[in-house]
């Protein structure tokens, strides 16, 4: 399979997701990327590698297609795991990769701090 094809599916999931949530891709912080190693030494860190390499080309892909105007790319990073779970215990298959994007709502936070200005 194409990594790049499966991140690229995740990110378009995600995207909606933000835009139900009135955020958009700009608004992202931080992109997490768990994966599930598949074996140990040199296997280990050829998976590592592949997944890296996948996640900056795809999230530089998305994130300049999904903005009308230049934005930066928001952090990055690859975590190895041994195993995941899903939440739901009737799945009968375990995940492979799960991606978590962090991000922050400039509006409501400069409003909250506005608000709560001095007033302790």
């Amino acid at each position: 399979f194409n990594p790049e094809t499966l991140l690229s599916k995740m990110f378009c999931a995600a995207h909606s997701s933000l835009e139900n949530a009135s955020l958009s891709t700009k608004d992202a912080l931080n992109v997490r990327l768990y994966y599930v190693v598949s074996g140990d030494g040199e296997t280990a860190k050829n998976d590592g590698i592949r997944w890296r390499s996948s996640l900056a080309t795809t999230l530089a892909r998305e994130t300049s297609l999904l903005s009308n105007k230049d934005t930066t790319v928001p952090a990055m990073s690859t975590i190895p795991v041994l195993r995941m779970k899903f939440w739901d215990d009737n799945l009968f298959t375990s995940p492979l990769v799960s991606l978590q994007i962090m991000t922050i709502d400039p509006v409501h936070l400069e409003t909250e701090l506005w608000i709560n200005q001095r007033r302790e």
